[in-house]
């Protein structure tokens, strides 16, 4: 950790990362808390209900995990902001897939991709350490939404899925995955840390959308063809709501 702590920039730039990832984190733990809610309300089985309850306080300690990471890159101070995941009026099947969706197959997917590729190159024991905690529990994230929308579809659920997958894509990374950027100065020290440059992020985006997502969502009888299209030609609205 000395070579990142004695290097202010590449120390800045990890700092911003881990804080960002605690933040998501916080996130993610209302949103599976929510979501187990939903589970219960709409009659899911007990089981996916149990596993979202889980993944929520799996998600809180990879907030406090990320924190502390945070806090060691002397991030400076991180606030909280607590968000309401909620439905009003109260939540159908066809929601609970959506959510399901949204956060299993996509963001959690995603984030699987990025971390496992990332560790193969991070060689500071403690963020292996850390990096391999949170990819544990993510792979597991992944999973349930891909029992789920297994278990829905069987239902007779998600037939009107398809339009939905491209406002998940890019509710889950931002537009400046697709931008030009000249390289980071500290760029080869970043990637031993676990941060990969961004034409590397956004080729494993695209890999993990094309060879993972739509492939998974198609075995399921949801076409690929509107997320394709969005992917070949990505944009965001002005003003995008966050799955929730």
């Amino acid at each position: 950790m000395d070579a990142l702590l004695n290097n202010e920039a590449a120390r800045a730039r990890m700092a911003l990362i881990w804080k960002r990832r605690a933040v998501g984190e916080h996130e993610a733990t209302a949103r599976f808390a929510a979501y187990a809610e939903r589970l219960r309300a709409v009659g899911a089985p007990q089981g996916f209900q149990d596993q979202a309850f889980e993944s929520s306080e799996q998600e809180l300690r990879h907030r406090e995990l990320c924190l502390d990471m945070a806090h060691r890159l002397r991030s400076g101070e991180i606030v909280f902001q607590d968000r309401d995941f909620s439905r009003r009026p109260p939540a159908t099947p066809a929601d609970v897939l959506v959510d399901m969706v949204a956060l299993g197959c996509v963001v959690e997917t995603i984030n699987v991709a990025h971390l496992s590729t990332s560790l193969r190159n991070i060689t500071e024991p403690e963020l292996r350490r850390a990096t391999r905690k949170i990819l544990a529990d993510e792979v597991k994230h992944s999973r349930l939404g891909w029992a789920y929308l297994t278990w829905a579809r069987v239902g007779g659920e998600g037939d009107g899925l398809a339009e939905q997958v491209p406002q998940m894509l890019w509710e889950a990374v931002t537009p400046d995955i697709f931008a030009d950027a000249p390289p980071h100065p500290e760029q080869a020290l970043l990637r031993a840390m676990g941060d990969p440059p961004m034409p590397a992020r956004r080729a494993l985006f695209v890999q993990t959308v094309t060879d993972v997502i739509l492939p998974g969502l198609e075995a399921s009888g949801i076409s690929g063809e509107p997320a394709r299209a969005w992917l070949a030609n990505p944009t965001w609205p002005t003003a995008a709501s966050s799955v929730g």
